[in-house]
Order: C-alpha cells, then sequence, then structure tokens
C-alpha cells in the first residue's frame, strides 16, 4: 500500500468518497485513521463536513495535491492551532 499523506488526494475504497486528506490520526491500537475532506457542497449548500475512514481502506489518487501551509519566516509557526499569548 502506497503511504498517504496530508495534502495528497484519496478515496475510500468502500463509500467512494474522495477528497484532500486533511487529518491523520495515529492508535495505540494501530488502527490509524484518515480525515478526507470532500470539495464542493453539500445538498443544503453547505459546505461537506470532514470524514475519517480506517487506514488500509483509504486508497491514494494524487500525491500532494495541496501543499501544506508553510511556516511564518519570522516565527517559524505554521498557520493555525492554538493563539499565543491567550490573544
Amino acid at each position: 500500500m502506497e503511504k498517504i499523506g496530508l495534502g495528497d488526494r484519496a478515496r475510500e475504497k468502500f463509500t467512494g468518497v474522495e477528497g484532500i486528506v486533511t487529518g491523520i490520526t495515529l492508535w495505540l491500537t494501530g488502527c490509524n485513521h484518515i480525515a478526507i475532506k470532500r470539495e464542493g457542497l453539500d445538498k443544503d449548500g453547505k459546505p461537506w463536513e470532514l470524514l475519517w475512514f480506517d487506514e488500509p481502506n483509504v486508497e491514494l489518487v494524487k500525491a500532494k495535491e495541496v501543499a501544506e501551509q508553510p511556516a511564518d519566516p519570522s516565527t517559524g509557526r505554521k498557520p493555525g492551532g492554538p493563539i499565543p499569548n491567550g490573544r
């Protein structure tokens, strides 16, 4: 199986859900999960929710479809996450 990483385009084998990998979790039990964010809007005009799938059921469609956000050169931090200094 090809290694799937953040920013890759992937598809879940059984449901056919396809999109960009936005999260990967590693579990002590070994059943790792991959989050896929579908593009576009649902029938109500809202963005699709993030869906989590068991890693063995996800296949790579295209590597690095979306580049990871670069770190800020002045601080070395990537965007997102907790706000420093409680702002």
